[in-house]
Formats: C-alpha cells, structure tokens, sequence
C-alpha cells in the first residue's frame, strides 16, 4: 500500500495575473450555485446540477470535510477584479504508479459560462499544474474528457496533455448514461522538458 508522502495543509493559496486560487469555503456558495445548478456545466463533468443553494452549501461541506488529508483541497477560482468565484479546480483520486507513494493525481475543474472564452480555465490549470510538479511529489496528472467537452479538450492540448486513447461508452454517469471520454496524460518529465524547450 502507498505511503503518505506529506500530511497537507488544508489552506492554500496560488495567485496569477488575474486570479486567485484557494481553498473552497461556504462562503463561496452564492457564486458557485450560481453555474452549478446549469445543465450546462456539471453533467459535462460528470456531476448532477445542483438542485438548491441548501444543497451547495451541503456540497461544499462534504468537499472539505471528506477530502483525504493527503490531497490538496478543493480550489475556488476567483477573479481579481470582481472578487467573485467563477470555477473549480481540484486534484483528486490520488494513486501509486510505479511507486510506494501517492505520486498521480486526477485534474477536475469547472467554470461558469459567463467567464469562458477568456483564457481563465487555461490560466488557473496552468499555474495548478506549475504548483503541483514544483512542490509536491506528483509525477503524473492526468484527466478524463468527455468526448463532446471541446472546451476542456482545449485546455488539456493548451497544457501539452497528451492523448492516451478513447475509450467507447466507458463512463457511467450519473444518470445512468454511458459515455465516451478521452484519457489524458502530462508527466512531470514531460513538462520540464517542454518548458526548457520554450
């Protein structure tokens, strides 16, 4: 069984140029029911749309009270400028490949549609994704895309993910639907030596 690499702090900070990623609160549940409850966002995540703001507020307590105490809390995106939570971004499902420590992890993220096609997604993974292989002991991220989600499939070529393959009707989701999704990979040898590249 892998070992616990570090026992992580439950609060963390990531900042860029217009955003500000941190720990998710209840605070947040205005702003986030805001999208969660779209038809639009959750299922092409693979969740349900929330039903109320009582069952955001209920969402993100099990979010921050059941989170392994090795895996980096569930991030709010915030945008500088209006102060106001317009995403989601996580690492989840932490496992061994090829090691006796949890050094693979599963990038999520959401985002209200008011905010896309402005490069926020893309920034907020990007610099996640820049965190994670200078500070924690992550070799690889990877991510399953729904084969219909084109946005998210642009962030992940953005992010130099590379195509491990498609998998037909493998996903079962929520409602019982079966997917196909395509599987994503970035490793840590692989992003330094894009970055040295560029």
């Amino acid at each position: 069984m892998p070992t616990y690499f570090f026992k992580m702090k439950r609060k963390i900070v990531i900042e860029t140029n217009r955003l500000i990623l941190r720990s998710m609160q209840i605070s947040d549940a205005k702003d986030y029911y805001e999208f969660a409850k779209l038809s639009n966002v959750g299922p092409n995540a693979g969740w349900e749309p929330h039903k109320s703001i009582k069952q955001t507020k209920e969402i993100i307590r099990q979010i921050i009270y059941r989170k392994p105490f090795y895996e980096l809390p569930n991030l709010s995106i915030v945008l500088k400028e209006e102060n106001k939570m317009i995403g989601t971004i996580e690492l989840f499902n932490y496992q061994s490949f090829n090691s006796d420590t949890y050094n693979t992890a599963e990038l999520g993220f959401a985002l209200n549609p008011t905010y896309q096609n402005k490069g926020y997604m893309q920034e907020a993974s990007a610099s996640l994704i820049d965190y994670t292989f200078n500070n924690l002991l992550i070799d690889n991220i990877y991510t399953h895309i729904l084969v219909k989600n084109t946005p998210s499939i642009k962030i992940m070529e953005k992010n130099n993910f590379k195509l491990i393959g498609r998998y037909d009707k493998a996903y079962l989701r929520y409602d019982g639907k079966e997917l196909d999704y395509y599987y994503y990979l970035l490793t840590k040898e692989d992003y330094f030596y894009e970055r040295k590249e560029n």
